[in-house]
């Protein structure tokens, strides 16, 4: 049988995981929120394509490269999985509740519904 003081430490280091888990999301988030940003203060952002060019050069051999190329159309498939990145990082709202009935006492509940139990 586990004494209380061996007990208290172990959820003690539960409770300590949780929390570097916790940041890890929060720093996560946090860059992700600032590549969001960078991208969306582009105005060329969802004006930009890959293209391949194919020619000849000098020596007449054929060749073919990946060049990027600013269009007019917008990249609605881009805009699309952007703003997808967006909701996920506004659903990724954190909640703890210290009062929890798990191991650790924290519970981590997104605004889409799912829960994570530490």
């Amino acid at each position: 049988m586990k004494t209380e003081k061996e007990t208290g430490m172990k959820n003690e280091k539960e409770t300590d995981v949780a929390a570097d888990r916790l940041a890890s999301i929060g720093i996560l988030s946090d860059k992700l929120e600032e590549l969001i940003s960078e991208a969306l203060d582009d105005r060329d952002q969802f004006k930009r394509y890959i293209v391949v060019e194919k020619g000849r050069d000098s020596g007449g051999e054929n060749f073919s490269e990946n060049v990027e190329k600013i269009y007019r159309k917008v990249d609605f498939k881009s805009v699309k999985e952007a703003a997808g990145a967006i909701k996920a990082l506004a659903d990724a709202v954190l909640t703890v509740d210290p009062g929890a009935d798990t191991a650790t006492g924290i519970n981590v509940s997104f605004e889409n519904g799912e829960e994570y139990a530490g």
